[in-house]
């Protein structure tokens, strides 16, 4: 028999997945080994990229084709035939699969992250919110003058955008670090007249994403370390720095644009760096925030 704290353990471990996968969003304050585990059995194991089962609907003129056949019946292999066909072009143009624009790579990274900072937080806990939730979706639409696009004639554009990480959680060293990640897709379509007078329609998908890392110390226990050189050393990430309140703030930014999400996990991408780690490692080799006390 399993000891009574392991019977919780994986009671709450599957309330808390059957939660994540009805609601797509999972937050809470858990043990980084529990994110962990939560992040690998129901991001890392699954493919997002749901098909819409559209192809069963080949077997109604199957069904006709079949019964023509036994029966000798003209009508009904002809009526196969050209349903079959209509069917055919119908799904060319809605497609087999419907995205959901979920970067499983940007959980593994995640996870790589809990896993080298494990037992760095107070108490290994910590505070997250995780969205698996469909990203082209009306509530997620921003107005496309916030990114700096007008439409045109031409060109139109749909943008639409989604946190998909939030955390935050104390170190032993007193610091306090958040880390968050944000995607962002662009839907363009352009629109061109041939010279035969025939209007063609294209549309393409831009993605980035966003990642932040802070730490954030009180003045009287830390000092602003110099940054001079760190944009040199490190021209992908962006810093920022600021005493406010009686804390000194550090944090960097980093963006992403991939040309494509991939939704289900890819085992050559298992290798990458964990973006936050590097952000981490940045900010620890640039002495940006130094202890001044014991």
């Amino acid at each position: 028999m399993l000891p009574q704290t392991a019977k919780n353990y994986n009671a709450r471990l599957k309330k808390d997945s059957q939660s994540f996968k009805k609601t797509n969003v999972f937050s809470s304050v858990r043990d980084i080994s529990y994110w962990i585990v939560i992040i690998k059995t129901n991001i890392l194991s699954r493919s997002f990229k749901k098909s819409n089962k559209k192809w069963r609907l080949f077997l109604v003129p199957l069904a006709f084709l079949i019964y023509g056949i036994i029966a000798e019946d003209d009508f009904f292999i002809a009526l196969s035939v050209f349903g079959g066909f209509f069917l055919l072009v119908f799904i060319l143009i809605f497609g087999l699969s419907s995205s959901q624009l979920i970067g499983v790579g940007n959980f593994d990274m995640l996870a790589k992250f809990l896993i080298k900072n494990k037992g760095e937080f107070v108490q290994n806990k910590i505070k997250m919110r995780l969205s698996t939730e469909k990203l082209i979706d009306k509530q997620n639409q921003i107005d496309i003058a916030d990114l700096g696009l007008s439409k045109t004639n031409k060109t139109k554009y749909k943008a639409y955008k989604k946190e998909r990480i939030k955390g935050e959680g104390l170190l032993h060293n007193g610091l306090y670090m958040k880390w968050n990640l944000i995607q962002l897709v662009l839907k363009v379509t352009t629109t061109k007249r041939r010279s035969s007078g025939k209007v063609k329609s294209k549309t393409k998908w831009k993605h980035k994403m966003f990642y932040s890392l802070q730490l954030h110390g009180k003045t009287d226990k830390f000092a602003l370390g110099s940054t001079e050189g760190f944009q040199k050393k490190y021209p992908t990430l962006i810093l920022q720095t600021k005493t406010e309140n009686g804390y000194h703030f550090v944090q960097l930014k980093y963006k992403d644009k991939p040309m494509k999400v991939l939704e289900k996990m890819d085992k050559r991408k298992q290798d990458q760096s964990s973006t936050y780690n590097i952000m981490l490692e940045a900010i620890a080799a640039q002495k940006l925030l130094i202890p001044t006390s014991n």
